[in-house]
């Protein structure tokens, strides 16, 4: 298994580029692996002031004082599992089959394998 490799950036007052843009300048990756791995929840956002999040956007524009954290594990980023089942949605709450592999919730290297992360997914899209 691959050890994670950890990026962390603090946003000076004078840079104006995305997210992707100084992911992929401080961590030598593609744009394209660091977009992948946004998508899939290794990216997070801490602000001076409020809790930790993760980041999806490629085109989010950062504020200066804010860190940019890039939790990258290639073997988690490639790791594929099946999909959960809705059995019921009860609209306060849902009922879902969960296979084996999927986890519970996300980790700092992703959530993409996560059955939150799958229910979230599946609820945006009936928006």
């Amino acid at each position: 298994m691959s050890a994670t490799r950890v990026i962390r950036h603090t946003v000076a007052a004078s840079e104006t580029a995305t997210a992707c843009e100084l992911l992929a300048t401080q961590s030598g990756f593609s744009k394209g692996k660091i977009k992948d791995a946004m998508n899939k929840g290794a990216v997070w956002l801490i602000a001076p002031t409020g809790p930790m999040k993760r980041l999806r956007r490629a085109t989010a524009t950062l504020n200066a004082s804010e860190k940019i954290e890039l939790h990258y594990n290639e073997d988690v980023l490639a790791k594929e599992v099946p999909g959960s089942v809705l059995v019921a949605d009860e609209h306060h709450y849902s009922v879902w089959f969960k296979p084996s592999g999927v986890l519970a919730q996300g980790t700092m290297e992703g959530d993409h394998c996560a059955l939150l992360r799958q229910v979230e997914l599946y609820f945006k899209m009936l928006r």
